[in-house]
């Protein structure tokens, strides 16, 4: 049994890895697009303009930090 849950969280961490690596990456994308004057679209939502912080998030997700803008 400890065999089977060693490989369980050894892939739940694999996942979580992933997923951080994959938010990264959109982030990046998001600023970008933003950048060259476009929007990240309406499933992403500005929290700045209310609470004075500058993160963003896409519904039923944890907030994340934004890029900077240039």
């Amino acid at each position: 049994m400890t065999e089977r849950l060693d490989v369980l969280v050894e892939h739940r961490d694999t996942i979580r890895r992933r997923i951080r690596e994959l938010t990264l990456s959109l982030m990046a994308v998001e600023y970008k697009i933003t950048t060259y004057g476009g929007s990240t679209g309406p499933d992403v939502q500005a929290l700045g303009t209310t609470t004075g912080t500058d993160r963003t998030a896409l519904p039923d997700e944890p907030l994340r930090r934004a890029l900077p803008a240039e």
